[in-house]
């Protein structure tokens, strides 16, 4: 519908997003972080899991709880990770996949991986990505 006045609506800067977390699962801090279609959180590189939801800004431990029972806040910005295979500066500005919750790659892998992010640059021995 089109709007016919002013509007009142909350504001964010659209960084950090808080998510239930899967019963059975551990997130560590500054892991990159998957969601499931139900929109629970698990390790980036989890069977099933259909997005990335950004990197976790704390431990999370739900492995003894239900679905939901863990909750955990995660950010967007840019992260150094590990590469699966280094890449070159050629590589900047491309798309970077989940392998697991600590390792990227330029490889897709067919299609299985999920987009984690861009590679961003290179910095003090680090490879860092934008989530």
């Amino acid at each position: 519908m089109v709007a016919t006045k002013d509007r009142t609506i909350p504001t964010r800067g659209g960084d950090a997003y808080g998510y239930s977390v899967k019963g059975g699962v551990r997130l560590f801090k500054r892991t990159l972080v998957a969601l499931t279609a139900a929109g629970l959180a698990v390790p980036a590189g989890t069977a099933g899991a259909v997005a990335i939801a950004g990197v976790a800004s704390h431990h999370a431990d739900n492995r003894e709880g239900l679905d939901g029972d863990g909750k955990l806040r995660c950010e967007k910005g840019a992260f150094p990770f590990d590469f699966a295979a280094a890449p070159t500066f050629a590589d900047i500005g491309k798309a970077v996949y989940a392998v697991d919750d600590n390792t990227v790659s330029l490889d897709n892998s067919g299609g299985t991986r999920l987009r984690a992010g861009t590679l961003e640059g290179f910095e003090d021995g680090l490879i860092w990505i934008r989530v």
